[in-house]
C-alpha cells in the first residue's frame, strides 16, 4: 500500500464512508447524549507477532492460540468456559443453538439501547421479544412499563461505570440492576457495548455481583 493510499484509509473519528462503524459521530446534524471515547491502537509488537505467527502456521483460524485465549478468558473472570467468535453475529449464531432454537422459532431482539419509557414502550408494541435498555434509563420504571409485556437487558453503564468506574462503582450497579428486576424477563448485560478497554478486575467484578445479586 503506497502512502497515499495509507493517508486515504479513514479511521476512527475521521471523515470516512463507514459511517457509523468507523465513527460514532457522523456530522449528520445529530448530537450525541453520551460520546463514545476512543483511545487509539492498543496494539503493541508482542501482539502483532502472535498475529504474523498465526498466519504462518497450518491453521489460520481456530488454531492453537484460540485455545489459548478461551482458557486464559476464562480464567481472568472466573468463568468455567469460554468461547472465542470471530464477530458478533457468530455470536448470536452459537446462542441460539445454546438455545436450542428450531427452525420456525422466532426470537426478536431490539437493540438499540432506548432510554425513553414511551419509546420503550413503542417498541414493546412491535411484537419484539427482548428489548435493549440503555444506561440513562430508570430501570426501576423500566421494569413496571414492560411487566407482562415482553423481555429486556442492558441498563449497566459501559462507560461511567465499566470503564471508568471502581470495582465498588461496577459491584454497586450490577447488584442494584439485577435485585430491581428479579423476578422479570431480565437478562443481564450493560446497557451498550463492553468497551475494549475495561479494566479485568471491572469486568470480574461485573461477572461476580450479577450472579450473586440473581
Amino acid at each position: 500500500m503506497s502512502d497515499k493510499q495509507t493517508a486515504a484509509v479513514g479511521v476512527t473519528g475521521s471523515e470516512s464512508e463507514g459511517g457509523i462503524t468507523s465513527s460514532y459521530e457522523s456530522n449528520d446534524g445529530v448530537k450525541l447524549k453520551v460520546p463514545y471515547s476512543f483511545f487509539g491502537s492498543i496494539y503493541d509488537k508482542e501482539e502483532q507477532q502472535a498475529v504474523l505467527a498465526a498466519m504462518q502456521q497450518d491453521s489460520l483460524t481456530m488454531g492453537p492460540q484460540v485455545k489459548l485465549f478461551q482458557d486464559e478468558f476464562a480464567a481472568k473472570i472466573g468463568a468455567k468456559h469460554a468461547f472465542a467468535v470471530s464477530n458478533c453475529t457468530t455470536g448470536m449464531h452459537l446462542c441460539t443453538q445454546l438455545f436450542n432454537l428450531k427452525q420456525g422459532d422466532e426470537v426478536i431482539h431490539l437493540h438499540n439501547s432506548e432510554i425513553s419509557i414511551p419509546h420503550i414502550l413503542a417498541e414493546a408494541e412491535l411484537g419484539v421479544d427482548i428489548i435493549s435498555i440503555g444506561p440513562a434509563a430508570d430501570i426501576a420504571e423500566v421494569r413496571k412499563a414492560l411487566d407482562g409485556k415482553c423481555c429486556f437487558s442492558g441498563n449497566l453503564d459501559p462507560i461511567g461505570t465499566l470503564l471508568r468506574g471502581s470495582v465498588a462503582d461496577v459491584e454497586k450497579q450490577a447488584r442494584r440492576i439485577v435485585k430491581t428486576c428479579r423476578g422479570t424477563g431480565y437478562v443481564f448485560n450493560s446497557g451498550e457495548m463492553i468497551p475494549r478497554d475495561v479494566p479485568v478486575e471491572n469486568m470480574k467484578a461485573m461477572v461476580k455481583a450479577a450472579r450473586e445479586a440473581s
